[in-house]
């Protein structure tokens, strides 16, 4: 039957070319070397678990990277502790991994092909019971861990598209290895996300699929944050302690005057041809703090900004998914907390305009911010703003640039 289930991908391997007396020799050479899953990782997960060893689970977990979400929240002992007992499976086209309302048994990390994730709704008009497409799921995508996790009813159904190779982790597996360990790390985030202002409308279900969703992630002073293309930029970053500085990057159009001695700047478009003599240059200014309950990348635009830990502070802060906060509809005034947040901050243009004055006036700056803060608070009508602390607005030290930009 295993033989059976898994001709796809067995019969797509030359093992004929490979003599059964060097079998051993090339099975450790590939381990060392493979950069995606092998026969030989595949054979692993299909042996029975007492055959396997430590050195093809710790190539297998290597090769997967991130793996389950649920990873980056287990030590490496753990992981592989897991993976000891992951199994490899294989479906063929048209073939329902999960159905809606079922019971919860397994988990599952895509190796091969796509599948497509569709929910069951009641048509009022045609009073039926119609499947709509939710999304396509590919190779490096994971489905089922929140029903295994919270041990509640599948929410979806999950089809494959096309024949698919499946890495997976049952229920019982999960249970006995990891679930003690998770729940400390899931309760760490409940009490955070429950502290906050932003989640005060979450039900208990809800609280529990943020924290599983989440994760906090500690910096150290200096250290890059979040940024333009940088870091975790789906996920929401909420503010536990520290401090962080908001640093834009100017892209600047540099001319020199008719007598070459001194030069003038504006604000490059992107698509303007340089002329003769002109030069593009960067120039970094230190725009603002977040301190406290504040938040940032929930949705702003931070083309050209980077958030880095202040030079004097160890930062926490808690990262949710950017698609949770999106699709639960109690959390939709995120989008008002996304405006008040651009309303504050100072857009490029008056950054440019404060660069090109040379004079820094911090104090009537800090006034100015001050007063969009309260007209913002009291729009948001929250007792702990998650607007910025302060707007500076100075020169930046872009030493931390050339190590995570290679400018």
């Amino acid at each position: 039957m295993v033989m059976i289930s898994n001709i796809e991908w067995l019969k797509d391997e030359q093992l004929n070319h490979t003599p059964i007396h060097l079998m051993e020799v090339t099975t450790d050479k590939t381990l060392d070397t493979a950069l995606e899953l092998t026969i030989f990782h595949k054979l692993t997960l299909v042996r029975p678990r007492e055959l396997r060893t430590s050195y093809e689970i710790e190539s297998i977990v290597r090769v997967l990277g991130t793996g389950f979400k649920f990873f980056e929240l287990l030590s490496q002992e753990k992981i592989i502790g897991l993976m000891m007992k992951a199994t490899y499976k294989c479906f063929g086209p048209n073939r329902f991994i999960l159905k809606q309302d079922h019971k919860p048994q397994n988990m599952y990390y895509i190796v091969k092909g796509q599948l497509i994730l569709l929910k069951n709704i009641y048509n009022e008009v045609l009073n039926k019971i119609e499947s709509i497409e939710v999304c396509k799921l590919n190779e490096g995508d994971t489905f089922g861990e929140n029903a295994v996790m919270f041990d509640t009813p599948r929410k979806t159904s999950v089809k494959s598209l096309t024949t698919v190779e499946l890495i997976c982790i049952s229920q019982d597996d999960y249970i006995e290895t990891l679930k003690y360990d998770v729940l400390l790390e899931w309760e760490a985030n409940a009490n955070i996300i429950k502290s906050s202002e932003f989640f005060r409308y979450l039900n208990s279900e809800q609280v529990n699929r943020a924290s599983a969703l989440s994760f906090i992630k500690t910096y150290q002073p200096g250290d890059h944050v979040v940024g333009d293309k940088l870091g975790n930029i789906d996920y929401g970053h909420f503010m536990i302690e520290g401090k962080v500085n908001m640093i834009e990057r100017l892209i600047l159009l540099r001319s020199p005057n008719r007598y070459g001695q001194n030069f003038t700047y504006k604000l490059y478009d992107g698509k303007s041809t340089l002329k003769k003599n002109q030069s593009l240059v960067d120039k970094f200014m230190k725009v603002c703090d977040f301190l406290g309950n504040s938040c940032f990348n929930i949705g702003e635009c931070i083309t050209n900004k980077d958030f880095i830990a202040d030079k004097q502070t160890l930062v926490k802060c808690l990262c949710v998914p950017k698609w949770y906060m999106y699709e639960t509809e109690i959390l939709k005034w995120w989008e008002r907390t996304r405006i008040d947040i651009e309303h504050v901050v100072p857009n490029t243009n008056v950054v440019f305009q404060y660069f090109i004055a040379g004079r820094l006036h911090t104090s009537q700056l800090n006034d100015l911010i001050t007063k969009k803060r309260k007209k913002s608070e009291n729009h948001l009508k929250a007792k702990n703003s998650m607007l910025p602390t302060s707007c500076l607005l100075l020169p930046s030290n872009a030493n931390w640039l050339d190590k995570h930009m290679n400018l």
